[in-house]
């Protein structure tokens, strides 16, 4: 008797378990799939569409302390410099194309101006590749390096965030 008791206690849990198996299935289907696709963001989409890209820099490759080759685009001051290096940084989704409008006004205005396609996004690795925690830190100071061998008189910097190059 007892042992049937037991059969029939292991038998009811483990199909208990397999019904809460199917229903977490279910609802992450659920969740991963909405039954209507949100809109697009027309305001967002218009306005990256409509910034000009025939000029935009070539990308230029450099390999990081890892060998992965990652790309940047160099924007040369286009005035009279102002001995002023700035590295724009595209947001979670984008790329060094994103950021086009804003690195050719900064070089119009005299400042040299680079924008990277960041570890994961646009031409650097693979996408969505980051190894470590601060490996996107290790990139900028590889980035930084590869700045000096082309720009060794830049200026150093404080140790601020007042726009100088570390």
């Amino acid at each position: 008797m007892t042992r049937s008791l037991r059969k029939w206690a292991c038998t009811t849990v483990v199909t208990a378990l397999a019904l809460v198996g199917l229903a977490a299935l279910a609802f992450g289907a659920m969740i991963a799939s909405p039954l209507v696709r949100p809109p697009a963001l027309a305001s967002i989409s218009a306005t990256a569409r409509a910034v000009a890209r025939s000029d935009m820099p070539r990308l230029t490759r450099f390999s990081a302390r890892d060998g992965t080759v990652l790309a940047y685009r160099h924007y040369p001051a286009k005035t009279v410099s102002t001995d002023r290096i700035a590295i724009l940084i595209h947001g979670s989704i984008g790329s060094s194309s994103s950021v086009h409008a804003l690195s050719k006004a900064r070089a119009e205005r005299g400042v040299e101006t680079f924008a990277p396609d960041m570890r994961g996004h646009g031409a650097s690795g693979t996408r969505g590749d980051v190894g470590y925690v601060g490996q996107l830190e290790d990139d900028l100071e590889d980035l930084v390096a590869e700045i000096r061998k082309t720009s060794p008189n830049a200026p150093k910097g404080d140790g601020n965030s007042s726009g100088s190059l570390q």
